[in-house]
Order: C-alpha cells, then structure tokens, then sequence
C-alpha cells in the first residue's frame, strides 16, 4: 500500500476536529509518551514517530538542541522499510534549512514578546516558505514513491508568536485547504494519515493536545507517538 504522512507541526486537536478534511474517516488525540520535558520536543517526538523508538535509542534528546539532533546512524526509521521512499523537511534526518535559523527565531522572539514589526517579518517568511512547501509537494506526489512523507512547521511557528487558539484559526484553513489538495491528487487507496507532534504555545508551553486523522479506519484509542511505526511499516507491506 502507499503510505504519505503529513507532519503537521504544533496542530491542536481540538482545532483539527473542527475541519472535515482534517477530520477525514478517523480523527483522535495522540499521546506523548516520549518525553515530558518542554524543550526541544520537535526533533524528539518526530524522531521517536519515526523510529518507533524512545530518545535514548534513537538518540534525539531534550538536551539537543532542534538545529543539531540527528537520528543515530544504524537506526531504521519508515524511510528503511519503502522500496522508493520521499522524505521532506524531516527534523533530525533532513530539516528545512530555514528551521531554527537563528535570524528567524530572533524574529520569532520578538514577535511573540509584542514587537508587531518583526511579527510581521516572521510571519510573512512562514507564510512563503509554507508555499514554497505545498508547491514541492504536490509536486514530488507526481513522482514514483511508495511512501512520502514531510513535515510542516507553519501552526507551530506562527503558534508561537500568537500564543492564541482563536488567531491561529485563519493558518488552520490555509492548511485544511491544502490538505484538500493532497486528496484530490492521490490515489483513494493510498493511506493518508495527518499526524502532529503537540499544540501550540501557551504561557510558555506548548499544549499537549497533539491529533491524527486517517483516511482509513484504524481503530485507535489515544495512540501514542511510537504506535504510528509499526502500522506503518504494516501498510507498507500490504498489497492493495
């Protein structure tokens, strides 16, 4: 079966259930099992969703920060168990080079401690690259692939200089829509699962209000973080 997996950065639940294509057939939280700590949690729990493993395996720690974690060599993650895999903007294997440059994230602090310019700034950049994103995107799904998978970091990086459900409502749409797209040009047996890693930034933390949607029934329960591995591996083998 073909698997692709949208990483959405920072996307609440309980914003997700709101849009019928973030909703698709089966919707719930995720659970993060892999770390509690409110630091550096990208790199982490993407690296554990991608392994199956916990940091000291896999080896992307709290300690580390985002810009410098890497997978361990040796690791098998999804991308080993697909005959023509796509991997995109992956944190820890092949990150978008404009996340956690240190200019932007100057920009990000700024924003978020009211200075409306550089919020301006932050945001128009996110914006382009996000676009930049959909485009290769949909365009690499025209390529031969037999999983494609990419991470987006527009809801985690505005979520952290609007600190505010309501006010990330507008990014959420941009992002159902675009969503909408990848349906539309996939095969309706491809597996299309939307997965995020937590929510956004409040009062200085980020909400632990992480969600999946598939296109498929999967019959989960409050899945954690290492329990999207082997279903995927699972789907990877099946002929459809």
């Amino acid at each position: 079966m073909k698997v692709a997996i949208l990483m959405l950065d920072g996307l609440n639940y309980c914003l997700a259930k709101r849009f019928k294509t973030l909703r698709q057939e089966e919707i719930g939280r995720v659970i993060n099992n892999v770390t509690k700590i409110d630091r550096n949690l990208t790199t982490v729990i993407w690296s554990s969703f991608m392994t199956g493993k916990m940091p000291e395996v896999h080896g992307c720690t709290p300690d580390v920060h985002c810009r410098d974690a890497r997978i361990k060599p040796g690791v098998k993650t999804i991308l080993d168990y697909a005959n023509k895999p796509i991997a995109l903007w992956i944190p820890a294997i092949n990150p978008h080079p404009s996340y956690w440059k240190k200019e932007i994230t100057t920009l990000c602090v700024k924003g978020a401690s009211g200075d409306r310019e550089a919020r301006e700034k932050f945001r128009t950049i996110i914006l382009k690259t996000f676009q930049e994103q959909r485009e290769t995107f949909l365009r690499k799904l025209n390529e031969e692939w037999d999983l494609i998978v990419a991470h987006f970091n527009i809801i985690d990086a505005l979520g952290h200089v609007y600190r505010d459900l309501t006010k990330m409502l507008p990014y959420v749409v941009l992002v159902s829509k675009f969503v909408e797209e990848v349906k539309a040009k996939i095969d309706p047996k491809t597996w299309l699962l939307c997965v995020s890693d937590h929510g956004i930034e409040i009062r200085g933390k980020h909400m632990q209000d992480a969600f999946y949607s598939s296109n498929i029934k999967l019959g989960l329960v409050n899945p954690k973080v290492t329990d999207f591995f082997p279903l995927i591996v699972k789907k990877l083998k099946e002929n459809v």
